[in-house]
């Protein structure tokens, strides 16, 4: 299989969306646990990875977001984090076969706010355990997605690379300022998580597409430098039980389409980005090559 690095460095690679997000679009209840479905009925998740290959996924991530210790343990299913995370990495790999597309595992935050942390080592533990099952699993690099606090995301880099080298991509969700918590500047924290290690770093806004080009700016990055955006689909909007989100495929397509001038190789999304919205995305920038220079 070719190298998911040297492909990004070369040429403009397309992702995925969230997998839970695309089972609660498909009438799966808030409250459930979208990641013990990997145990309960796999072949929903399966379908899912499915879906986003069909529409142009190169790169699809693990339904393991939310699959660490403390956040299965709402759920009853504590003794299970080993199980559906390596099973995460299985049917997303089966979904991929021969196609040539990479799966990277997916961690999101840990669950626990930081005041309540106590020792640090005990977070960087719940992480370890997180990244063993998906490594386990085979995956081909690791996703830290939607973190937005850079003290957390250094953290669970540090557990992973505890474990093994593979790439890490690190991803900082923040306000549309680039607001993170405790004062942090957004600049100085992209900056520290590149001298952590991590081979790609990037942007996951809550806000949608149109956040992304403002943080992307201010990434302290360089020439050669890996970068990624991976935005929900928008803010959405409660309609009659459900959340719904309003943002249009070709309008997310078109704003993703601006990011590759800004240094931008991988891009994909979070929750509410659909495959209509990766299919869209994939014509727009399929052709697409990385900037030349990306500003120091």
């Amino acid at each position: 299989m070719a190298n998911l690095l040297e492909a990004l460095g070369s040429r403009i690679v397309v992702g995925d969306g969230a997998v839970a997000a695309y089972l609660y679009a498909e009438g799966v209840p808030l409250g459930r646990s979208f990641e013990g479905f990997n145990l309960t009925e796999p072949d929903r998740v399966s379908a899912a990875h499915r879906a986003y290959l069909e529409a142009g996924s190169e790169v699809i991530a693990t339904n393991s977001f939310a699959a660490g210790r403390f956040s299965l343990q709402r759920h009853g299913l504590e003794d299970k984090v080993n199980e559906i995370n390596w099973k995460a990495a299985k049917l997303a790999l089966g979904e991929v076969g021969k196609s040539g597309a990479w799966v990277v595992g997916c961690i999101g935050p840990c669950g626990i706010p930081q005041a309540e942390w106590g020792a640090a080592h005990g977070v960087e533990a719940l992480f370890r355990q997180q990244a063993g099952g998906l490594l386990d699993g085979g995956v081909h690099a690791i996703l830290l997605q939607s973190f937005s606090d850079p003290k957390e995301l250094t953290v669970a880099m540090e557990a992973v690379r505890e474990l093994h080298h593979l790439p890490i991509f690190a991803l900082l969700a923040a306000g549309r300022e680039g607001t993170l918590p405790g004062g942090k500047h957004w600049e100085e924290s992209t900056r520290q998580l590149r001298e952590a290690g991590a081979e790609v770093i990037g942007v996951a806004p809550a806000f949608g597409p149109s956040a992304c080009e403002g943080l992307m700016k201010r990434i302290s990055s360089g020439p050669g430098k890996l970068l990624a955006a991976y935005p929900d689909a928008g803010q959405p909007e409660f309609f009659e039980g459900r959340y719904l989100y309003a943002n249009h495929p070709q309008y997310f397509a078109s704003r993703m389409a601006e990011l590759p001038a800004l240094g931008a190789t991988l891009l994909g999304g979070g929750s509410g980005v659909s495959p209509a919205h990766i299919r869209a995305l994939k014509a727009k920038v399929g052709g697409l090559k990385p900037a030349t220079q990306v500003r120091a």
